[in-house]
């Protein structure tokens, strides 16, 4: 929801060689993820965020496909979340503050989720 952030995480991942697509807000992220869903491979999602909240976003994007990779980016306890996100075990937790190598780590071992060497 901040420009600020949504830019550096966007310069950081790009340079890490992912091509990004961002949102302002939730409503923004649905659209771009109906129009673009074929060439999304992983989600990063912030529980707070103008408009419909992260968790609404999330079950409208499961909605869609029900396979997609998901990372929850929070500062806040994701246990007050439980009521509202009803699968939990098939996200990845990413809690603020974190570093872009932690970014990097966590959206490498979502992608590599099921793959074998």
């Amino acid at each position: 929801d901040d420009a600020l952030v949504r830019g550096l995480g966007k310069a950081i991942l790009e340079r890490c060689g992912y091509m990004v697509l961002s949102a302002e807000n939730g409503d923004q992220a649905l659209e771009i993820f109906r129009q673009e869903h074929e060439r999304v491979e992983i989600v990063i999602l912030d529980l707070s965020m103008p408009g419909e909240l992260g968790w609404e976003v999330l079950q409208h994007l499961r909605e869609l496909d029900p396979t997609l990779k998901v990372i929850i980016s929070t500062g806040h306890d994701i246990s007050s979340y439980e009521g509202e996100i009803t699968d939990l075990e098939s996200v990845t937790m990413l809690s603020k503050p974190f570093t872009p190598r932690e970014m990097e780590q966590a959206i490498r071992e979502v992608l590599n989720q099921g793959e074998y060497p």
